[in-house]
């Protein structure tokens, strides 16, 4: 099984610096999009995944 994961675009950017990220995702030839909260790692700046959103809270930045 190969999961491929694909970062879309930046949703928004919360008031304590981190991002919600609009994510495409497969695990078969269907992707689906997901949105996920990240945070930037002080020490090494790489962008850290803090937690997916529940579907109600991804409704908010749906199209």
């Amino acid at each position: 099984m190969k999961l491929v994961a694909t970062m879309l675009q930046v949703a928004d950017t919360l008031e304590d610096g981190s991002q919600i990220w609009k994510v495409s995702v497969a695990v078969t030839d269907a992707p689906t999009d997901i949105y996920i909260q990240v945070a930037a790692d002080p020490t090494s700046g790489q962008w850290l995944l803090e937690r997916v959103l529940f579907t109600q809270e991804a409704a908010k930045y749906a199209e």
